[in-house]
């Protein structure tokens, strides 16, 4: 999280800059994890034993190298299942019509259309103007249920 919490989110405007750039990352993440997979895969061939004359029974430096990347690369895996693992909390912490927004808004790679935005004021029954009003508010809320574990 440390990736996204050099704001203050008890600041509103801080809140709203992280809950949307959090929300819209959310489609970055699972690539990420398929890309650590297969670098861990390709780090998974270790050495075992130096290749020098006289075998000490020390670690060879490339497996230790090896090893070290293993760590660095399936902490990373762990650190973007943790982002999915809150963003999951936080969506199942807020109203079900503020989940719908933000499910439709964020799911579009970060560029939602007129479109999307007038299918929802059809089905909240308002004017697309206020889609943006509720969606600013829900990532407020958002924020508001994720600050609980994050903090």
């Amino acid at each position: 999280m440390n990736r996204y919490l050099t704001l203050n989110l008890w600041d509103k405007d801080d809140a709203l800059y992280f809950g949307n750039k959090f929300l819209n990352d959310r489609n970055k993440w699972k690539q990420k994890i398929k890309e650590k997979e297969a670098e861990l895969e390709s780090v998974s061939d270790l050495p075992a034993m130096s290749n020098s004359e006289v075998h000490s029974g020390h670690i060879s430096k490339p497996t230790e190298n090896a090893t070290f990347a293993r760590l660095m690369i399936e902490e990373d895996i762990k650190r973007y299942l943790d982002y999915e693992s809150i963003l999951t909390y936080g969506l199942d912490h807020i109203p079900e019509d503020e989940k719908k927004i933000l499910t439709k808004l964020t799911n579009t790679k970060g560029r939602f259309t007129n479109a999307i935005i007038d299918e929802l004021a059809n089905e909240f029954d308002c004017d697309p103007r206020t889609i943006y009003n509720k969606r600013r508010y829900a990532i407020l809320d958002f924020v508001e249920a994720i600050r609980e574990i994050i903090d």
